[in-house]
């Protein structure tokens, strides 16, 4: 693993924080997935507006358990699923996977 260093403008910093969080991500996890798409589409993917208000509820959960997941993962400590509903159990728990 590798560091990189950013020097931005501290009120950037902190409206790009801000912005993070209310998608329940920290600033570095932010930064690792813009570099990760990146990579996945070989362009720099700079249409990042925000049309609707940030994401609430079941989809804001999901992407706070994928960022913590992707830790664990990085610290040898990732999860393996045999199916999808093992999965969403894990994640939203049985009464959720029960109602669909």
């Amino acid at each position: 693993m590798t560091s990189v260093t950013v020097r931005m403008d501290e009120e950037l910093k902190a409206q790009a924080t801000e912005i993070a969080e209310s998608y329940g991500l920290d600033l570095p996890t932010a930064f690792k997935m813009f570099t990760k798409q990146i990579v996945r589409t070989r362009s720099i993917p700079i249409d990042l507006t925000a049309s609707e208000p940030p994401l609430s509820g079941n989809d804001l959960l999901l992407l706070q358990k994928i960022a913590r997941a992707e830790k664990e993962y990085e610290g040898g400590q990732g999860k393996s699923y045999g199916s999808a509903r093992e999965l969403f159990a894990d994640i939203f728990g049985e009464d959720y996977v029960a109602a669909l």
